[in-house]
């Protein structure tokens, strides 16, 4: 049995091992990325496509991609990274097609969903000075030990679990960090230092910055937001920007009306304003709702979300509720 299948290994004709398994190494004076007409779809009847995108990545750049579960936000990112290959268009590296793809490869340090945690801190030499400051950055240096480039204990919360996986993908020391929902698994707290913290530190290391994320809260902090829509891509520019920002203006007051209320019954802060509910802005006082934010066809039902459309007034008993913009798709506190 084994021998069979040693004798089925050998038949594929592979390339000798090489006991350095060098990495080529990745275009270091890149500036652009482009997607030229990308596009893809998965195998079998009525498979899910995604494109043609057209889309352009500048070196430096922060970028949030947002959209509905199963808009094809992962697709875009296993295309951008190289590890799918697109159906049709091309893939462009200042302007030149993608000669030497392992050396493309190279430019990205991915953490999606469904990540593997490896336990040895790969990359480039020196690379203490990094671990150490991103150790502390991550609040992670009480929970590992790390000897010799190896980190003993991975036995760790899923959250927790995470952040090594960031901690290893910056050990890596490549140019592009893309990452699938890493705050999902994240406590409140830490989620707003890695929006508000983190993404920005590695901006300041002349990182490009490609976050897959629901959390509206922070889109205002990226400097390009890219939708998916059933396969399709569209950036968010002028006065959908600027209506995104807005939504996000209101629940950061409202956020912190929220803490001032919390602090408030625990009474660790006084507040005099809400002593009168009435005049407490955002959290007690009239509500925000989508009819005021949204064009005045965006409470209408939306293809394919029929059981999920609520008035826009109907009371809530969750804390975030979606509301029916037409683009982006935004949560509202109710």
């Amino acid at each position: 049995s084994a021998q069979v299948a040693f004798d089925k290994i050998a038949t594929l004709n592979l390339a000798e091992p090489e006991p350095a398994f060098p990495l080529p190494p990745a275009p270091s004076a890149w500036q652009r990325i482009e997607l030229e007409q990308v596009s893809f779809h998965y195998q079998g009847e009525g498979g899910f496509a995604v494109g043609p995108i057209n889309l352009t990545i500048e070196r430096g750049e922060q970028i949030f991609i947002i959209g509905g579960n199963g808009s094809g936000k992962s697709t875009l990112a296993m295309l951008l990274t190289g590890l799918y290959q697109p159906v049709s268009g091309r893939i462009l590296l200042d302007g030149e097609p993608i000669a030497d793809r392992n050396a493309y490869l190279a430019l990205f340090s991915a953490i999606f969903t469904d990540y593997h945690l490896f336990q040895h801190l790969l990359g480039p030499e020196p690379k203490e000075a990094l671990v150490a400051e991103w150790l502390e950055r991550l609040q992670m240096g009480s929970k590992l030990a790390i000897e010799e480039g190896f980190i003993a204990n991975i036995d760790l919360s899923q959250g927790q679990r995470k952040r090594v996986a960031l901690l290893l993908a910056l050990a890596e020391q490549r140019e592009v960090m893309l990452f699938d929902e890493w705050a999902a698994d994240q406590d409140p707290q830490f989620r707003r230092i890695f929006y508000q913290v983190l993404l920005p530190r590695l901006k300041e290391m002349g990182k490009t910055v490609i976050a897959i994320s629901h959390d509206d809260l922070y889109f205002s902090l990226a400097d390009r937001l890219l939708e998916m829509r059933q396969g399709q891509l569209t950036e968010l520019t002028g006065e959908r920007r600027e209506q995104v920002d807005e939504v996000i203006r209101v629940l950061e007051g409202r956020v912190a009306a929220h803490d001032r209320a919390i602090a408030h019954l625990r009474g660790e802060a006084h507040d005099p304003m809400l002593e009168h509910p009435d005049e407490a802005p955002g959290l007690l006082g009239p509500r925000v709702t989508a009819a005021a934010l949204a064009p005045d066809d965006a409470s209408q039902t939306q293809p394919g979300r029929a059981g999920r459309d609520r008035s826009t007034t109907e009371p809530s008993p969750l804390p975030w509720r979606r509301s029916d913009l037409a683009a982006p798709a935004v949560y509202l506190l109710v």
